[in-house]
């Protein structure tokens, strides 16, 4: 019987559950579980230390071999192993202690890995630091730039060729949608245009917003190249952008591909930065060279530099001091490059 018969103080039967066969089964399995679950665990560790060790011995090697026949002693020694994990081995064995100890539990790939991205992360925050100490004018030849909320900035009415933007897209920014579609009819000469990179998800909220105020022209799609954030929410890889197009009445302009190829995201001077070469080819199609092109939410300055590269002029707008420092030492730098050549 799977219960045995007992009596309650009331007299009562009561049931107590015996222990069935199978969870002594069951428990064997989860120490078995536990068990390869540790020599999995220190396999890892063991990859790192050989990775590590065949590294210094590399080094070591490197440094007895005269200069020149670094290249041959591998190809003749060791042809089975590829240049590229032989350098991997080299630049895991040259961690500090502190880095070891930070990816001792990793496979010596994923450990590659986490190193590269925290040394891009210093070298941008490094790079950020530099161009804010540079202190470079918030207003110079070809640009203007302002600190503070763009639905109070102060832009003479109907003077901008075009915005290209890219605001944030979670749900609580979703009214910054309307304000800049307010703020593009005022802003934008008759038949400018409107540009705005947004997010998935709330699609339909952003083109109920703008069409309240803007004419619908087209949506572009820029292409996303390497891994893509998935959205479990929707089960979706996402592998390109809606770039919305509208415009203040209608367009007369010429006539555009509605691709954008993304050069790869870049993060270099902020979190949610995007590349210079994929809106560079906005600012060409969509605009001619000596064109106002404004940026409400202009980040580290990514359109602005793509404008001024493309013999545009920019105006742009963030509530983030930092970033309009960063904008601006970028900016000034394609000014001394152009009058460099």
């Amino acid at each position: 019987m799977a219960n045995q018969q007992q009596r309650n103080s009331d007299g009562h039967a009561a049931t107590k559950p015996t222990r069935l066969l199978c969870d002594v089964r069951l428990d064997d399995l989860a120490r078995e579980i536990k068990n390869q679950h540790n020599a999995a665990s220190d396999l890892k560790k063991r990859g790192i230390e050989h990775a590590r060790k065949a590294g210094q011995l590399l080094i070591d090697a490197k440094r007895q071999l005269k200069h020149g026949q670094w290249a041959r002693w591998v190809s003749e020694h060791l042809r089975d192993v590829s240049v590229r994990t032989l350098q991997n081995y080299m630049q895991l064995a040259k961690l500090t202690e502190a880095d070891a100890q930070r990816v001792a539990d990793l496979s010596y790939r994923a450990a590659l890995s986490v190193l590269a991205k925290s040394k891009a992360d210093e070298r941008a925050t490094t790079d950020r630091a530099a161009c804010i100490s540079r202190r470079c004018p918030a207003e110079s030849e070809g640009y203007r730039l302002l600190t503070g909320d763009f639905a109070t900035a102060e832009i003479e009415p109907r003077s901008i060729d075009a915005i290209i933007t890219d605001p944030p897209y979670p749900q609580e920014y979703l009214p910054l949608y309307e304000r800049l579609a307010q703020q593009a009819v005022r802003w934008l000469k008759p038949g400018g245009s409107l540009v705005c990179m947004c997010g998935h998800m709330y699609l339909p909220d952003i083109y109920a917003a703008f069409s309240r105020h803007l004419t619908y022209y087209w949506t572009l799609a820029y292409l996303l190249p390497g891994p893509s954030a998935h959205m479990w929410s929707r089960k979706a890889v996402p592998q390109w952008k809606p770039l919305l197009w509208f415009v203040n009445g209608d367009y007369d302009g010429r006539r555009v591909h509605d691709v954008v190829t993304g050069g790869g995201r870049d993060k270099r001077f902020h979190k949610w930065g995007q590349d210079e070469a994929g809106f560079g080819q906005l600012v060409e199609r969509l605009t001619t060279p000596g064109d106002l092109i404004a940026d409400p939410f202009c980040g580290a300055g990514t359109t602005g530099v793509a404008a001024l590269r493309l013999q545009r002029r920019f105006l742009g707008v963030d509530v983030d001091n930092e970033s309009v420092a960063i904008t601006a030492s970028r900016l000034s730098d394609v000014i001394g490059q152009r009058d460099a050549a």
